[in-house]
C-alpha cells in the first residue's frame, strides 16, 4: 500500500495569493513578539516548515536561535490568532484537477495525511476554506518539528495510532511540488511525487530525485491514481 503525505501551498491549494494572511501573520509576529522589523521575504520559504522560517528570518536580525526559540510558542500562537482575522477564504483555491484527485483517492479507501510546513491550524482552516479538509484524517504541520524531515515519523506515528493494518514507514509517499519536499523523503528514505508548478521545473523536481513527477493533477490525473491504487 501507497499512502500520501500531502504539501498544501503550492500542491493542493494554488500558492500566492491564498497565502496573503499566512506571510503578513509572520511579518506581524516578528514586530509583536520579537520586536524586530522583519518579514518573510526576505528568504527563500518554498518548502520550508513554519518555525524553520521564523529562525532563518530573526537570524538576518541578529537573533540567536536560543532566543528565537524561546518565544516560538508565543509567535505561533499570534499567527494563528492574526491568520484567523485577516484571511479571506476565497483565496483559498484548489490547484487544478485536486478536488477530483483527492475523491478517488479517497474513494479507493486510502487514508490520506498532509505533511506541511503550515502550522497546524493555519493548515487546517486553509483546506477548510478550500472544503478539502474532510479528506484528511492525520499528519503532520511545520509548528510540531524544528525540520522538515522529522515530520515523517510524526504523521507516521498518527497513523499507526488509528490503523492496526502494520503500516510501515515505507508505505508513506510525500507528494510536493519542490525540491525540498523531496529531499525530505529522500532523508526519510520514503518515496515521492513531484508536482510541477510555476516554482519548480519537471527536470528540477526529477534533477532533486523525485520517484515520479507529474505535470498537475488535472492532465495526469490517471497517473498518480495508478500509483497509489496499484496495491490497494
Amino acid at each position: 500500500m501507497k499512502i500520501p503525505l500531502f504539501d498544501i501551498d503550492g500542491t493542493l491549494l494554488k500558492s500566492g495569493a491564498g497565502s496573503k494572511a499566512h506571510r503578513q501573520a509572520f511579518d506581524a509576529a516578528f514586530t509583536e513578539i520579537y520586536g524586530v522589523t522583519a518579514s518573510v521575504d526576505e528568504i527563500v520559504t518554498h518548502g520550508k516548515i513554519d518555525k524553520q522560517i521564523i529562525l532563518e528570518v530573526l537570524d538576518l536580525h541578529d537573533i540567536s536561535e536560543e532566543a528565537a526559540k524561546q518565544k516560538i510558542d508565543a509567535a505561533i500562537e499570534f499567527m494563528v490568532v492574526y491568520f484567523n482575522e485577516h484571511a479571506n477564504p476565497v483565496e483559498s483555491v484548489p490547484e487544478i484537477g485536486v478536488d477530483q484527485t483527492l475523491l478517488q483517492l479517497h474513494r479507493l479507501g486510502l487514508p490520506l495525511g498532509l505533511l506541511t510546513g503550515n502550522i497546524k491550524r493555519i493548515a487546517h482552516q486553509k483546506l477548510r476554506n478550500a472544503d478539502l479538509v474532510h479528506y484528511f484524517s492525520f499528519g503532520a504541520f511545520g509548528d510540531q518539528a524544528w525540520r522538515r524531515v522529522d515530520l515523517v515519523s510524526l504523521a507516521l506515528a498518527e497513523l499507526r495510532q488509528q490503523s492496526d493494518e502494520g503500516i510501515q514507514l515505507t508505505d508513506l509517499v510525500i507528494v510536493g511540488d519542490t525540491p525540498l519536499d523531496i529531499t525530505c523523503a529522500i532523508d526519510a528514505g520514503i518515496e515521492s511525487v513531484g508536482v510541477v508548478t510555476d516554482n519548480y521545473s519537471k527536470k528540477e523536481l526529477q534533477d532533486a530525485g523525485a520517484s515520479l513527477v507529474i505535470e498537475n493533477m488535472q492532465d495526469d490525473r490517471s497517473i498518480i491514481i495508478d500509483y497509489f491504487g496499484r496495491a490497494v
